[in-house]
């Protein structure tokens, strides 16, 4: 009944009964209410009702085919949310007659952020991505960050913080970077592109091999193994081959099994990469120095469990590059036992141990803990400097939210706060402050805590760091708030809590 009234001379009628039908949507969306409003899609003005935009986000769950010509007609006249939203309807529908619209929309979208996403991949979705265009495309984002400018330019484009148009082929070569694999097609003929960039611009060859790499798919990986057999891998191909190598076992598993039992660089990659476990034994026991680094670095990268007396055997090897791969692998292991023994072999240096996420979120964070973990070393190891330090550090893409220190002297203990608005404040805490805080900390085993990962890719970042003369460890936190019940939450609350305490002033 109220699907007829749309079609009422009178226009308060009419746009109520729009208002009724259109509030179907997201997951009550019902193709008897929208259907009626499709004519809305090609005349923005056939109604002054409200929320359009929930009508084109809802066409497509519907399956209906018959909104399309309507659907071009917002993406070719239209502009922000509802040409973005249209043409991601389009793109489920993947109907050509949508593609000349579609590719007319991309170029009008000269900013990189989620509406020229939700073009390009309708596009994509639509065949409207050669492979020839997607392997040059491929090709403009390796060689883009061969100049200081360039860099910038790509890091805006990927953060969406440009303020100039963005290049096409860049803005298409994030897409696929960050979306859907490629055709093999594709990958032919980026290896090819590769292969004539080789002689004229290496690094920017290079750089290509390392985009490629990210992807599963038999050219690839093949094309890796021979690298790696020739010693033409990179350290950013091989980790991304620890890190798809159920596939390369797949794909290569005879010339994997064929490098795995010979020497060098190549062999200790490749048994890491079959992760055959009787291996371990045989490579940490032998002579093989260059073998053995190659097969602890890529276990490293890889988070696989070796014995830890066969890996701390290594700390006293001759080589150098042995020792290193060793104590790094220790250094992520992270266990009790692996910290004592990297910390033993730096006694009075403040080193640091304790992983982090295996990205930046805050996409500055970890420069901004490392210049304060490096102040706190200073001041430790100064001439006067405190016995032990606690601290709760912060850092973030859009700022931080104050540092937290606590220095330790003896049975004193002093509670400095410096605040994100250049606000400094210091007082002693009293005996019960700091039993509390010390109570906390050793209760709950900070110091054997991984580090915390929210998943999210901006907000706060903390970090909790303990600290002597003779070392200490960070616990890393990626936006804590979002589990306000865990230990992690509650260890910035125990310290957030002695800003408020009624302390005595210093």
């Amino acid at each position: 009944m109220v699907a007829g009234l749309v079609n009422s001379r009178n226009r308060a009628v009419h746009d109520m009964a729009v208002t009724c039908l259109v509030s179907f949507y997201g997951e009550e969306a019902r193709a008897d209410a929208l259907a009626p409003l499709l004519p809305w899609l090609h005349d923005p003005k056939w109604s002054s009702a409200r929320d359009r935009l929930r009508l084109i986000q809802s066409v497509a769950d519907l399956n209906l085919r018959e909104s399309i010509p309507g659907l071009i007609a917002v993406v070719d006249r239209e502009d922000d949310s509802n040409r973005a939203y249209a043409a991601e309807a389009l793109g489920y529908f993947k109907d050509p007659r949508a593609l000349p619209a579609l590719k007319r929309a991309l170029e009008k979208e000269t900013s990189e952020g989620h509406h020229r996403r939700l073009i390009l991949q309708a596009v994509y979705s639509n065949g409207g991505i050669t492979a020839e265009e997607a392997a040059a495309a491929l090709q403009t984002l390796a060689i883009e960050p061969s100049t200081p400018e360039g860099r910038e330019r790509k890091d805006e484009y990927g953060f969406s913080l440009s303020s100039e148009p963005v290049d096409t082929a860049i803005s298409l070569a994030l897409f696929l970077k960050n979306g859907p694999a490629p055709s093999s097609e594709t990958f032919a003929l980026s290896i090819d592109r590769i292969l004539k960039l080789e002689n004229d611009r290496p690094s920017a060859a290079r750089a290509f091999e390392d985009i490629l790499d990210q992807w599963s798919d038999p050219l690839i990986d093949r094309d890796f193994v021979n690298r790696l057999e020739r010693g033409k891998a990179t350290a950013t191909a091989t980790s991304f081959a620890i890190r798809k190598r159920s596939s390369l076992a797949r794909t290569s598993f005879s010339e994997l099994r064929r490098l795995a039992a010979g020497k060098g660089f190549a062999a200790g990659v490749a048994s890491a990469l079959l992760m055959d476990p009787r291996a371990q034994e045989s490579i940490l026991n032998g002579s093989d120095g260059e073998k053995q680094a190659a097969f602890l670095a890529s276990s490293r990268i890889a988070r696989d469990p070796l014995p830890i007396a066969s890996v701390a055997r290594l700390l006293d090897s001759d080589s150098p590059l042995l020792r290193e791969a060793a104590e790094r692998y220790l250094e992520v292991e992270d266990s009790p036992r692996a910290r004592q023994l990297v910390l033993s072999r730096h006694i009075g240096e403040a080193r640091i141990l304790g992983e982090r996420s295996a990205y930046d979120p805050g996409h500055s964070s970890f420069g901004s803990f490392d210049a304060l973990e490096q102040q706190l070393r200073q001041t430790i190891l100064a001439t006067n400097g405190p016995d032990e330090i606690l601290a709760l550090l912060s850092a973030g893409y859009w700022g931080d939210a104050g540092q937290f220190y606590v220095f330790v002297r003896g049975r004193n203990a002093e509670l400095i706060i410096n605040r994100n608005d250049d606000r400094r404040s210091t007082r002693r805490l009293t005996e019960k402050e700091f039993a509390g805080l010390r109570e906390f900390i050793e209760m709950n085993r900070i110091d054997d805590l991984g580090p915390f990962e929210g998943g999210a890719v901006d907000g706060i970042q903390l970090e909790f760091v303990g600290l002597t003369r003779n070392g200490g460890r960070r616990v890393f936190m990626n936006n804590p708030q979002l589990a306000p019940g865990s230990i992690y939450w509650q260890l910035r609350n125990t310290f957030a809590r002695l800003e408020n305490s009624p302390g005595p002033e210093k």
